[in-house]
């Protein structure tokens, strides 16, 4: 018989992956009596590598003439993206908020007896000749066209909206996406003539990172 409770097995690799990082550190203070500056545990599930051997090879990237141009280029296209970005995001939140409110709207009010607002005004009136009751035709109403509507915004949640398996592959794509996106800061500022002290990578629990220190 199979049970319904969900496999531990993940959050056990967790926990042994972290405690045996964990310990080795411990034991590198044991013995070598001192930490390295380039790995560092900064918390128990948080590890940080830092190096500044790339310092020089930012700068002359950024510097070059011809890479200049593209550079210029690119962030000055990244201003216009990022503005029209700024706008849709916007309103795709806004229409995610309207439809998890329609659906919060449906639920609570299917939670409440059936009431015809409409009786008290008829009886104010003066009677309630020719009034048939509220209106019950197929279509439906507002909320519920909203709420069943396809949803904008997908929240991504291991196991539920992104299958388990695919899980080393979002956080490879997270991994060199931030390692791109931190370069693009490390040039940025370079072309700024700010000098870059270092640069490096992190694991902060299961989520991968990068960093650029200025």
């Amino acid at each position: 018989m199979e049970s319904s409770y969900p496999s531990l097995l993940p959050v056990l690799w967790f926990v042994g992956a972290w405690a045996l990082v964990n310990l080795g550190f411990v034991l590198a203070r044991l013995v070598c009596r001192r930490t390295s500056d380039s790995v560092e545990l900064v918390s128990p599930l948080h590890v940080r590598i830092t190096t500044r051997a790339l310092n020089g090879a930012v700068e002359a990237i950024a510097q070059s003439p011809r890479i200049a141009r593209v550079l210029d280029g690119f962030y000055a296209a990244g201003v216009l993206v990022g503005v029209a970005s700024m706008v849709l995001c916007t309103g795709l939140l806004g229409i995610a908020a309207i439809q998890i409110a329609a659906a919060i709207g449906i639920r609570a009010g299917a939670a409440l007896p059936s009431v015809d607002l409409w009786q008290p005004l008829v009886a104010l009136a003066g009677g309630s000749a020719g009034y048939a009751g509220p209106a019950e035709g197929p279509e439906p109403r507002l909320g519920r066209r909203l709420a069943g509507d396809a949803q904008v915004l997908q929240p991504i949640i291991p196991g539920v909206t992104l299958p388990a398996g695919h899980l080393w592959h979002y956080l490879v794509a997270l991994a060199a996406c931030a390692v791109i996106h931190e370069l693009g800061h490390a040039c940025a500022a370079a072309r700024a003539r700010v000098p870059m002290r270092a640069c490096g990578v992190f694991l902060l629990g299961i989520y991968p990172g990068a960093f650029v220190e200025l």
